[in-house]
C-alpha cells in the first residue's frame, strides 16, 4: 500500500486509536488489564496549494517560422483548494 499525504480535501479529521500495553506482569495484588487504550482525534487544517496543470506535461508540435508572439498554446488550470473563493491567473 502506498501512503498517500494527508489531504484537507480529502479528509477533514482522522480518528486514531492508541495502545499501551506492559511487556511485563503488574506488580503482585493489581488486577487491571496490562494495557490501556486511548483514542485521540486529530483535525485536519488546509494550507493554500498551488493550482494544477492538466495535462502535465504537455506535449505540443509547431513548425519552424511561426511569428513572434504566436499563441502556441493554451493551459487548464484547476485549484485543488475547492473552499477557497480565489483566482488563477
Amino acid at each position: 500500500m502506498r501512503e498517500q499525504p494527508i489531504d484537507f480535501e480529502l479528509t477533514r479529521s482522522v480518528m486514531l486509536i492508541v495502545e499501551a500495553e506492559n511487556t511485563i506482569p503488574l506488580a503482585q495484588g493489581i488486577h487491571l488489564p496490562r494495557q490501556s487504550t486511548a483514542t485521540v482525534s486529530v483535525r485536519i487544517l488546509d494550507i493554500n496549494e498551488s493550482p494544477e496543470f492538466k495535462p502535465n506535461p504537455k506535449t505540443i508540435k509547431l513548425e519552424e517560422g511561426l511569428p513572434v508572439r504566436s499563441l502556441l498554446t493554451t493551459f487548464t488550470a484547476q485549484d485543488p483548494d475547492s473552499f477557497m473563493r480565489q483566482s488563477i491567473r
